[in-house]
């Protein structure tokens, strides 16, 4: 990330369902275990972690952790390597054509750009390179002896971790929070979009409406 003067603004996208059309851990386990017969032997393991997500018998964080069981134990430049395919040959096909505007009209304007997202470091990097971001964080994937444990490098990033993550940005950056703009699809990023002075909610949850009618935030249908 390269540092600009103190004071300027800034937009923060979150990911999932705001840039993207799908979840895109969905997504990439779909492309993984299906359509790779290598990985249909974790299938059933992992139609018992989707069981004992759905009734809330384990947090989502360990749901995503176990989601990515196929890949304990690869180096760091495999799953990246992985990740770039993803994105090119799948991801990148569900940008929505009102995030890529939005984000162009942004850098035109000298405004940072940043993904902010609970999706996997695998391939988050890959996504910020296509849009020339500024920089991004994510859910980090962590590593012993350079090869996946198959758990995460502290928490999930979403929630009060990802505000904390943007307020960090904002004061290594020198961000003017309040002429800063957010994206969001989903309640679990309110903490976020109340820190800059506009934001924005993209094709919201009915949560995250209620809440934005209520604050007066802007609301878009992407």
């Amino acid at each position: 990330m390269t540092a600009k003067k103190k004071g300027y603004a800034a937009a923060f996208f979150d990911l999932d369902l705001t840039i993207t059309e799908r979840d895109s851990l969905k997504y990439f386990i779909l492309i993984q275990y299906l359509r790779k017969y290598r990985n249909w032997r974790f299938i059933p393991r992992l139609f018992l972690f989707c069981v004992l997500r759905k009734f809330r018998i384990i947090s989502l964080q360990l749901f995503k952790e176990k989601s990515l069981m196929a890949f304990v134990g690869k180096q760091e430049s495999q799953l990246k390597e992985l990740g770039d395919t993803f994105f090119k040959e799948h991801l990148s096909q569900s940008i929505r054509y009102n995030a890529k505007k939005e984000i162009i009209w942004h850098k035109k304007n000298g405004r940072l750009v940043f993904i902010l997202t609970a999706s996997p470091d695998i391939y988050v990097g890959a996504a910020a390179r296509y849009f020339q971001c500024d920089g991004y964080e994510c859910t980090k994937l962590e590593y012993r002896d350079n090869k996946f444990t198959g758990k995460f490098l502290g928490k999930d990033c979403q929630g009060k971790k990802k505000r904390k993550k943007l307020k960090m940005l904002a004061l290594k950056m020198g961000i003017d929070l309040k002429n800063s703009y957010a994206y969001s699809d989903h309640e679990s990023d309110y903490s976020m979009l109340e820190l800059v002075g506009n934001p924005i909610v993209i094709s919201p949850s009915a949560q995250l409406h209620k809440i934005a009618s209520q604050r007066a935030w802007k609301i878009e249908f992407w």
